[in-house]
């Protein structure tokens, strides 16, 4: 899987809030991003996911080693 379509996947499910998946940062191994998904009607939380990838030119195109939801440290 790739990481444009593993993205799609994250923003198909029912609580995403549309156009809210942000590149956080990105470096050769892999890249974090956030996202909100809604708890409510009027409320949300913020989301981050890590995605390690293998070696590329171009983010969206790399083979997904593995995706880990951050949880932010207490």
């Amino acid at each position: 899987m790739t990481v444009s379509e593993y993205l799609n996947i994250l923003k198909s499910e029912s609580t995403y809030i549309t156009n809210s998946l942000i590149l956080k940062s990105s470096d050769a191994s892999g890249a974090i991003y956030k996202l909100l998904q809604r708890t409510s009607i009027s409320t949300a939380i913020r989301k981050e996911v890590f995605i390690a990838t293998e070696p590329g030119d171009i983010l969206e195109d790399r083979i997904v080693i593995e995706a880990i939801e951050v949880i932010p440290s207490e």
